[in-house]
């Protein structure tokens, strides 16, 4: 739950603050704006308004930022729609972070410094999380639907059974 309480959270805040000051943040002195210049040293990206990076931060601020905290409350409140939002947020997660990535490393001439901490710390490590809970959050939640799928055929079978 902490997990997609935090997701919501920094989508919700920061990408929120890059969405609105898109097109203004290189000469902004705000802390946000400041945390996002020192990101854009590893994907200058952030500060060469790329559309594909607006456009992914749009869906990650209006869709996914919004389905985290729906599936922290859904995990919260034992919603039975929680893992159907879980797998739904892991999946968009997993599909932004193959286009950021796949945009990057595809490109022709890089958008990262190639200083080591630019490319494995920045650009690389604080991404990851984002790969791997996902994977490991929408593994689970496929398990846990197919379980539930199977319970649910052998009941549907057992009531066929006594009803003739």
């Amino acid at each position: 739950m902490l997990w997609f309480v935090l997701c919501g959270s920094f989508h919700c805040l920061l990408e929120l603050y890059y969405v609105l000051h898109f097109n203004t943040i290189s000469r902004e002195t705000h802390f946000a704006a400041s945390l996002l210049k020192e990101y854009a040293k590893s994907d200058s990206r952030y500060l060469a308004q790329v559309p594909l990076v607006l456009v992914l931060e749009i869906i990650t601020v209006v869709i996914i930022g919004p389905m985290c905290f729906w599936t922290a409350w859904a995990i919260l409140k034992n919603n039975s729609s929680r893992h159907i939002t879980q797998l739904s947020v892991c999946v968009l997660h997993l599909y932004s972070v193959t286009l950021y990535f796949g945009t990057e490393f595809m490109a022709p001439e890089s958008n990262c410094r190639p200083e080591f901490v630019y490319i494995w710390i920045y650009l690389i490590g604080m991404n990851a999380p984002w790969v791997v809970v996902p994977l490991y959050l929408a593994i689970d939640s496929g398990k846990q639907m197919y379980t539930g799928m199977l319970v649910a055929k052998r009941v549907s079978r057992n009531m066929a059974n006594k009803s003739t």
